[in-house]
């Protein structure tokens, strides 16, 4: 997606994370990130944060940058989120999502613009745990959130063939066959990914919803629902099929 969309998507999401968290205590639970609480939660993001500004500047070519543990504390890890954070939003209008840049999955191309579509999509989707943490587990509501479809859509290519290449790489090896399919009906698209032990997934897009392979894995819905599933988000969208051939490329 062009730049503009993806900033209007950061400052969108972002603002609305700032005024939950104002609203919760640091100790309330993430029902959707059951491990976290709003604290765990503005640490992930300061370090979400510091890993895009690090990125950035780091050698393309190079070894990983030295990331930040986030602080454990309430009062650090507020502060380093709002100015890791502040620090991103004001370096963003003027970055050229096609200068050069360190990045963390084999799959990406060695640019901004990994980290610009890295931080829409991290903020669009804790944006929707910060409202789960805010409303709760059982808010229905959140359920058809309003992601633009085109947005999720992008997202569900993102994480097809960006992030699982990062997840398999840095686990243990993928050790089934298969294959699986992702269809999403209100943007008339589909992705197939092929399982293959000890290599990375392959990932074709498909423009069209006529004559779909058959797949051992279904997961089908709206773009919305389907980019909820892959991230491991409450969703609209059906999985059918061998779901355990999922496990090695679920999200973390």
């Amino acid at each position: 997606m062009d730049k503009q969309t993806q900033a209007e998507q950061i400052a969108k999401h972002s603002e609305a994370i700032e005024k939950i968290v104002a609203e919760l205590t640091p100790e309330t639970p993430i029902p959707t990130c059951p491990e976290w609480t709003i604290t765990g939660l503005v640490g992930h993001l300061g370090r979400i944060y510091d890993a895009a500004l690090k990125s950035l500047d780091a050698d393309p070519e190079g070894t990983w940058p030295p990331f930040t543990e986030p602080p454990a504390d309430w009062d650090g890890a507020r502060a380093w989120w709002q100015e890791r954070g502040g620090e991103f939003h004001e370096r963003l209008p003027g970055l050229d999502p096609e200068a050069p840049s360190w990045v963390f999955s084999p799959g990406a191309e060695r640019t901004a613009r990994f980290w610009i579509d890295i931080l829409a999509h991290e903020l669009a989707l804790h944006r929707l745990d910060a409202e789960y943490a805010l409303r709760g587990p059982g808010a229905r509501e959140l359920l058809t959130f309003g992601y633009r479809p085109e947005f999720a859509a992008h997202g569900i290519s993102q994480f097809l063939t960006k992030m699982i290449p990062s997840f398999v790489s840095h686990r243990e090896p993928i050790a089934v066959t298969g294959t699986v399919l992702i269809k999403a009906a209100d943007v008339g698209r589909a992705w197939v990914m092929r399982l293959r032990p000890e290599r990375i997934p392959e990932v074709t897009a498909l423009d069209s919803l006529d004559a779909l392979p058959a797949t051992d894995v279904v997961i089908a819905g709206t773009a919305e629902g389907a980019y909820r599933a892959l991230w491991g988000r409450p969703t609209t969208a059906v999985t059918s099929g061998e779901a355990a051939l999922l496990h090695g490329v679920r999200a973390p």
